[in-house]
């Protein structure tokens, strides 16, 4: 293994190190917010002298200055020209505090969390037109194309300066036929130059190369596409060595054809809207409260 895989994994420890700081520091905030608001609510029941009534209520006093210890500022009843609070405003304002609190410190998190979840993850195609059979049935000069995903910081060394990285997950969509997993380890490998698609392992036997691409490229950045005369090879596994997909054995005949090659960044559309939401209710929230 190359120092790659050593990096990801400290970088891995100080990500969740990084974490279960923050999410001890929102427990701190809430916990400060919380005792803040207690200190000022107890100050305002000697201010205002609420008087607690048979069904827990409370008799509705008003105050137009609100104690130091009240970091927040509720609206003024609606029509009134100076800062009178009843103990209705007072409360909401509480539970805005609150809640301002919280979303700040969950974007907070979530900020980390992103780049975490999705960031190291990149994907790479290979496409094409080629002849062969899947579990058996024919498909004849069909579209298709291949795309693996994997953390680049877990690369590996082959012989004579080649790389390569192992997928994490694959699969294949093949016109005509459909879409599916792809079972057999794979990977992408670049021999000094030659990229191709490969078995997984530092001794896999390639499957779909070469294109050209930088020496020194190390599947940590967006390329292509790349487009080139490229070949199937060795797609024959007699029982041993097949390919296994969702659908079944995977056999593309050998031969050349016109490929493309493409790596790009995963999207993380779900965290990214989860992280604007966040910052967009701590923002809402923040100005309620001016």
């Amino acid at each position: 293994m190359m120092a790659g895989g050593r990096g990801a994994a400290k970088s891995n420890d100080t990500k969740a190190t990084l974490i279960t700081l923050l999410g001890a520091r929102l427990r701190m905030l809430v916990a400060l917010e919380q005792t803040s608001l207690s200190r000022c609510f107890g100050t305002l029941s000697q201010t205002m002298k609420f008087t607690p009534l048979a069904d827990s209520s409370y008799v509705d006093k008003r105050v137009r200055v609100l104690p130091s210890v009240c970091a927040f500022r509720p609206r003024p009843q609606d029509g009134a020209r100076d800062q009178i609070h009843t103990l209705g405003n007072i409360e909401t304002a509480m539970k805005k505090s609150t809640l301002g609190t919280i979303a700040v410190a969950a974007a907070l998190l979530l900020i980390l969390l992103v780049p975490a979840a999705g960031a190291a993850t990149l994907q790479y195609s290979f496409s094409g037109v080629g002849s062969g059979s899947l579990a058996g049935q024919l498909f004849d000069e069909s579209a298709f194309i291949i795309v693996g995903r994997g953390d680049p910081t877990q690369i590996d060394s082959c012989l004579l300066g080649c790389r390569f990285l192992d997928f994490e997950s694959a699969s294949v969509s093949i016109e005509g036929l459909g879409s599916f997993a792809i079972l057999s380890p794979t990977r992408v490998f670049n021999n000094r130059g030659n990229l191709g698609l490969s078995r997984a392992g530092a001794d896999g036997l390639d499957l779909y190369s070469a294109f050209l691409v930088p020496e020194l490229y190390d599947f940590a950045s967006n390329l292509g596409p790349v487009n080139g005369l490229v070949a199937f090879l060795q797609w024959q596994g007699n029982g041993i060595d097949d390919v296994l997909t969702s659908g079944g054995v995977l056999v593309f005949n050998e031969g050349d054809t016109e490929g493309s090659f493409r790596a790009q960044a995963v999207p993380v559309p779900g965290a990214a809207w989860l992280l604007g939401s966040a910052l967009g209710a701590g923002v809402l929230i923040r100005r309620r409260r001016g």
